[in-house]
């Protein structure tokens, strides 16, 4: 007994929290936790790629569709200025 005390009185804080902490029962609930905040931070890379991807692909898609906007509209524009004169 008189050397577990011992032991006990010698450990450093982490080590001494960490024992409390599995004695009280907490510690599965840190784990769990932790655990926990991997997977979101593995959802949230995913999510940013599949972002990323759709960006890529609509970006484009935009540009094009502005680009032909403007296209007909000066093509129209020119006519117009044709006509009057």
């Amino acid at each position: 007994m008189q050397g577990r005390i011992t032991k006990v009185l010698n450990m450093k804080p982490p080590e001494t929290l960490s024992m409390i902490e599995e004695a009280a029962g907490t510690r599965m609930f840190e784990d769990k936790k932790e655990s926990a905040i991997s997977t979101i931070t593995k959802k949230e890379k995913k999510l940013e790629e599949i972002q990323s991807v759709i960006f890529l692909f609509l970006f484009p898609l935009k540009i094009e569709f502005n680009f032909n906007i403007i296209s007909d509209f000066l093509k129209s524009f020119y006519v117009k200025k044709l006509l009057q004169n």
